[in-house]
C-alpha cells in the first residue's frame, strides 16, 4: 500500500504543479476500478461481451457511471442494467422539457382557468380609468 502511494505521488508530481491544494489526486475511473476489483464489484467487460453485448458498449463507450459498480458484487443493483441503458434517454429528456408546445384552444367562447385571470382589453380600460380617477380625486 505504501509503495503503490509512493508511486502515484510520483506520478502527480509529474502532472500537476506542487502546491497546498494538490495533495493526493488521482484519475477517477482507474481509482474506482482499483476499489471495485479489490471488492469483487467490478464488471468483467469482456464476459459481459459475450453475455450482453449492448450493455458491454454502453459501459465501454458510454459514461462512467457508479452503476456499473453495481453490476455484480455483493451488493449487485437489480435494476443497473436498466439505468445504464437508459441514461441517454434520460439526459435527453432533461434537455427537451422547455420545447413542449402548448395545446390549442379549440373553442373560443370556453373561458379555461388562465383566460379568467388574463384581463379583457376593455377590463383594462376601466381598471386605468379608475385609476386615474382615484389618483385626480387623490391629489385635489
Amino acid at each position: 500500500m505504501l509503495k503503490d502511494y509512493d508511486e502515484r505521488k510520483t506520478a502527480m508530481a509529474e502532472l500537476y504543479v506542487e502546491s497546498r491544494r494538490h495533495t493526493m489526486q488521482t484519475f477517477w475511473i482507474e481509482y474506482m476500478d482499483q476499489v471495485a476489483a479489490k471488492i469483487g464489484a467490478k464488471p468483467n467487460l469482456w464476459k459481459m461481451l459475450i453475455s450482453d453485448p449492448e450493455l458491454a458498449l454502453k459501459c465501454y463507450l458510454g459514461p462512467c457511471l457508479p452503476s456499473q459498480y453495481r453490476l455484480v458484487g455483493d451488493h449487485a443493483w437489480p435494476e443497473a442494467r436498466d439505468f445504464i441503458l437508459g441514461v441517454f434517454t434520460r439526459a435527453s429528456q432533461a434537455r427537451n422539457h422547455r420545447h413542449k408546445q402548448p395545446k390549442p384552444n379549440t373553442h373560443q367562447d370556453d373561458k379555461s382557468n388562465l383566460a379568467k385571470d388574463v384581463p379583457h382589453s376593455c377590463d383594462v380600460g376601466v381598471a386605468i380609468s379608475e385609476a386615474g380617477a382615484s389618483v385626480s380625486s387623490f391629489t385635489r
